[in-house]
């Protein structure tokens, strides 16, 4: 009956599908026995540009005002891990409660909740040792809040020593200095460590705010480092940019097309400035290529049965600056590449264009490394329904015939016959404001990137229908 909100800022993910499960037990921690209340978030290590918040709802509210008394809430303690319980350390939840909720911010998706611990079982915690630096500042964080808690319930009037900010200010720039500096330091040559020494920063800065380290960034005494880490960072940004495009080129990498829309949006949520155009360099390597063909079949009638075949030029589709993210636009001529038939004597047509529109376009996303060796799950999409639209005017065929048996001849009139045909067996995916909505693509992602092979018939046609999109990045 205990209700989990998790409150995501926008701007805080990209894309990414996020679940919730409750934990229902922990083993082989150092925790006690009494209430249990949390909660893991997928995908583990994802680490969010904006802190997220935990809202923890007790169905009982009672528990509430009991772990507000002094003995309780020396007992309640936060904590965090990752995957399966890999780094199970103490979190600094900075308890945050009111009647009815408790809540816990979250910088990175993994484990997250509260229980209870006796004084035994937190020394036996502080016993393990923790690889990361990050998880060493968080739970020797923990320990000093509640130290000091336990000094405010036992004089009301108590605050906090200069030894207790000078122990905070000390677990930070160990943090600093030994984990978040050397990794954004080595990212502005190797791009390889980008996603750990942003992720480092974005929460190591997070959690500085939150204990009010940064509280005066002028006259803190991280200023320096704290200028030095950005401008790394701002470097390596601009280095892995450039690096998306060559990757895309040499490589055919479609996931480079996401890898650098996520810069961007790093760069911009770190306030950064470029001399590198990121939104010309996406323009160059959003760029797909489409070919389409179609055969259309007449069933044996009056031994005059014909086949018509039309085939498009490559069509370049491009990110259309006027509309939203990955929405992708193109379109060329149709051609016909022969129309045969029994007791056919000619044909003529008349040109037309084939226009294509891509809604939610999807591309494959960049798998992200994390510090300590987890490489993010990648979820393949399917490729968003395609928009087909015949304009302006219609294909248009004539076709003159011999009368079997016969001296005599007829012309069918000018008419949309192939188009009629394709019209007539997908009448259930023609959208009349917007054409025909092609989707369920065979995704590839790469060479072809994705195909869709269509094939229906009636009483009187049968047709078959098959589209190809190729990865065609522009060079730099």
């Amino acid at each position: 009956g205990n209700t989990f909100t998790l409150i995501v800022p926008e701007g805080a993910v990209h894309r990414e599908q996020i679940a919730i499960t409750r934990i229902a037990s922990l083993g082989g921690v150092a925790l006690g026995s009494g209430v249990l209340l949390g909660i893991d978030v997928q995908p583990d290590g994802l680490q969010l540009m904006k802190p997220a918040t935990l809202v923890i709802e007790p169905a009982d509210t009672a528990v509430i005002q009991e772990y507000l008394s002094h003995e309780s809430a020396l007992l309640l303690t936060g904590f965090k891990y990752r995957d399966t319980g890999a780094g199970f350390h103490y979190y600094p939840y900075l308890l945050d409660v009111d009647d009815a909720s408790i809540r816990i911010p979250v910088t990175r998706f993994s484990g997250y909740g509260l229980s209870t611990s006796s004084e035994s079982q937190r020394q036996q915690q502080h016993g393990y040792a923790l690889p990361s630096a990050q998880d060493r500042a968080h739970q020797d964080l923990s320990a000093i809040l509640r130290e000091e808690a336990r000094r405010l319930f036992a004089d009301p009037n108590y605050k906090p020593t200069p030894d207790v900010t000078a122990a905070v200010f000390a677990l930070f720039e160990t943090w600093l200095d030994d984990f978040v500096l050397p990794f954004a330091r080595d990212a502005a040559t190797n791009d390889s460590f980008l996603d750990c020494a942003i992720m480092q920063w974005l929460d190591w800065e997070a959690t500085a705010q939150m204990f009010g380290v940064l509280s005066n960034p002028a006259e803190s005494p991280f200023a320096d480092r704290v200028a030095q880490i950005e401008s790394y960072l701002a470097t390596a940004l601009d280095y892995a940019a450039l690096l998306c495009h060559a990757r895309a080129v040499v490589y055919n990498d479609a996931s480079q097309i996401m890898r650098l829309y996520e810069l961007e949006a790093v760069r911009q949520l770190l306030g950064f400035t470029s001399d590198i155009d990121y939104w010309e360099m996406l323009m160059k390597i959003t760029r797909f290529t489409l070919r389409f063909e179609s055969q259309l079949t007449t069933l044996p009638t009056h031994n005059l049965n014909f086949q018509i075949g039309v085939k498009t030029e490559d069509i370049l589709l491009e990110l259309d600056p006027e509309y939203a993210w990955m929405f992708l636009t193109g379109e060329g001529p149709i051609n016909y590449t022969g129309v045969t038939g029994s007791h056919l004597i000619s044909y003529s047509t008349e040109s037309c264009t084939f226009a294509a529109d891509y809604v939610h376009f999807s591309a494959p996303p960049y798998a992200h490394r994390g510090c300590d060796g987890f490489v993010l799950p990648q979820t393949l999409e399917s490729l968003g329904s395609m928009f087909m639209a015949i304009s302006p005017g219609f294909p248009k065929e004539q076709m003159t015939f011999h009368v079997p048996d016969s001296d005599h001849t007829f012309t069918l009139p000018m008419g949309t016959y192939w188009l009629g045909g394709f019209g007539g067996l997908n009448q259930d995916i023609n959208n009349p404001a917007l054409g025909f909505e092609i989707s369920d693509w065979d995704m590839h992602y790469g060479a072809p990137y994705a195909t869709k092979v269509m094939q229906q018939a009636d009483e009187y046609v049968s047709a078959v229908t098959t589209f190809t999109l190729w990865y065609s990045p522009l060079e730099p």
